[in-house]
């Protein structure tokens, strides 16, 4: 069983405050995890599951027929709640393929591929940097690994609160993650040259695997370049990404064309089009 598990809360005043530069409040969070929903039950039938994760108090369209796993996040900022609500997942879950992600994506595809490989947990990494990229963590959670999985989830909440309160206030959802990994010994990465980074530690093998590989991509940069500075596009487009795409990731401006994007993929026959 596949749950898709995106993380969104509403912002509160002091986030809004610490948060100018870093969270685009032009963009439309809540209608973004209503086409993520869309496009994930297009790919997606029977036991899979779309499981929207959030607070006590943020409410959503009544449209949605997503469940809701709620916890308590009063007093907690944006980056710790979703910490928390990671590991209440993990808790909740011991025998399901668990996509931890954001809002701003789109599906293009069944998911069942990101798991092909045997891991329990699987990073994905910023390329030739060594540095984590928290837009997606895959979790294989079964009835024989799911104690590990919560001591990792658990190990990871903890030295969130060992970090800098500036970190806290963003970036503590990777960094914590990074930092766990190399208490671990998984960083820095050994083999990063591997066609296939398979490691183990607390008894579960960890995969990593790069961002723009894995069947996770993010929209092609010249694409956007094009949509931003061309009064009219030309004939001949580059593809809007990789046709090995499942998953569908918009970072830092692309969320911009967010709908657009998804229009065009719904709508215009071009290589990678798929019926709505």
């Amino acid at each position: 069983m596949i749950i898709l598990c995106p993380f969104y809360r509403d912002l509160n005043k002091h986030e809004k405050r610490i948060t100018p530069g870093k969270i685009d409040t032009t963009f439309r969070y809540k209608r973004a995890l209503h086409i993520l929903e869309e496009s994930f039950n297009r790919h997606h039938t029977g036991i899979d599951k779309f499981l929207i994760c959030t607070d006590n108090t943020t409410q959503f369209n009544t449209q949605s027929t997503a469940k809701k796993h709620r916890i308590d996040c009063k007093g907690k900022n944006l980056m710790e709640s979703l910490i928390h609500s990671n590991t209440s997942i993990v808790e909740q879950y011991d025998n399901a393929k668990l996509i931890l992600c954001g809002s701003d994506h789109i599906i293009l595809k069944n998911l069942s591929r990101l798991f092909k490989d045997s891991f329990d947990i699987a990073i994905m990494m910023r390329r030739n940097t060594g540095k984590v990229n928290n837009a997606v963590v895959l979790v294989n959670a079964t009835p024989t690994n799911t104690n590990s999985l919560q001591e990792f989830f658990h190990l990871r909440q903890r030295i969130y609160y060992e970090l800098k309160e500036r970190t806290q206030d963003w970036g503590g959802d990777q960094e914590s993650l990074r930092v766990a990994l190399q208490q671990l010994g998984l960083l820095p990465e050994k083999a990063s040259w591997k066609k296939t980074r398979l490691y183990n530690a607390l008894g579960l093998t960890f995969k990593f695997f790069d961002y723009d590989s894995n069947g996770i991509y993010g929209v092609n940069k010249q694409r956007i370049k094009m949509l931003r500075d061309m009064p009219a596009l030309p004939t001949r487009l580059p593809p809007l990404y990789s046709h090995d795409t499942l998953f569908l990731d918009f970072k830092g401006e692309r969320k911009q064309y967010y709908e657009r994007i998804y229009e065009e993929v719904c709508y215009k026959a071009n290589p990678y089009y798929f019926k709505r």
